[in-house]
């Protein structure tokens, strides 16, 4: 059976690829031409000349590539927005924060310090899941893992591990600041010729007071819950050195001795600034040779 070829039918505009017939003085050529779209205007490409139209109309080949695309054509309808629904979306940008992390060798490390634990699960990946969530939209422990999905190809993580994760991360808190120090130092020559240090809170929805959260001054208005006063220093180009948690009640002034003294043990310090929040460390300035 042969097909009549009517340039109308033909040409499919709603394809992105299609059959026209053009004119040349006396003869008609086929060609096959893609249609796409380019600064906001619809361009179309030859793909294939297929040649003369009173050589190739009758030919068996040609018949079944335009039946084909006016079949499709036919079958091809326009979506409906009602009939439309949001599909999950997924995320790949953690991607570049997978490089930095592998970058600073957190992996291996992870897994060097419970290489002798009997720790059933992978704490770099229970950890890294943490991280990029935080990163890119902080959520509690439970939200972070119903949201794991969302990462592709991330492993799967408990929310057993998840928190089992915080105790170890805990435990070897001094190990992965001096291994990052010394990551920072390889990687861009981090100097601590200068440290800033600040003090802030961190509120928590309680009023159960323990060793650690207690009521104090909340520099975010939450006096009626309990908080955890945290000392954070960081380099002149802004990367974290380190940070000491201190209870609740802690006042600025007295968290500034204790940081430091924990910094000049574990790290080689030559000159250390201090910008605090408030109080004036006149006695540690005098005493302990410390630019202000």
């Amino acid at each position: 059976m042969l097909i009549t070829l009517d340039i109308e039918n033909i040409i499919c505009y709603t394809l992105p690829m299609f059959i026209k017939i053009t004119k040349a003085k006396t003869n008609q050529y086929v060609q096959l031409v893609r249609s796409y779209r380019e600064d906001g205007r619809i361009k179309h490409k030859v793909v294939l000349n297929l040649g003369k139209l009173e050589q190739i109309e009758n030919n068996p080949s040609f018949q079944r590539l335009a039946k084909r695309l006016v079949e499709i054509s036919k079958v091809q309808k326009s979506a409906d927005i009602k009939d439309c629904s949001e599909a999950d979306i997924v995320n790949w940008g953690y991607l570049i924060y997978q490089r930095i992390w592998k970058e600073y060798n957190l992996d291996k490390l992870l897994s060097h310090l419970t290489r002798n634990r009997k720790v059933q699960f992978s704490l770099s990946d229970a950890s890294f899941l943490m991280v990029v969530q935080h990163l890119l939209q902080p959520r509690s422990k439970l939200a972070t893992y119903n949201h794991q999905t969302h990462f592709v190809n991330l492993p799967k993580v408990s929310l057993n591990q998840l928190y089992r994760s915080l105790d170890l991360l805990c435990e070897y808190k001094e190990q992965l600041e001096e291994a990052l120090f010394q990551a920072n130092r390889n990687l861009f020559n981090m100097q601590i010729d200068m440290v800033f240090y600040n003090v802030t809170t961190f509120s928590f929805e309680s009023v159960r007071a323990d060793s650690l959260m207690d009521f104090g001054f909340s520099k975010n208005g939450k006096f009626k819950e309990v908080q955890v006063v945290m000392g954070l220093m960081i380099d002149c180009e802004g990367r974290p050195i380190g940070y000491e948690l201190f209870p609740g009640n802690t006042f600025d002034g007295k968290t500034l001795d204790r940081a430091l003294a924990a910094l000049k043990e574990r790290f080689d310090i030559r000159r250390r600034l201090q910008v605090s929040c408030g109080f004036e460390p006149c006695q540690l300035i005098n005493s302990g040779k410390i630019y202000f």
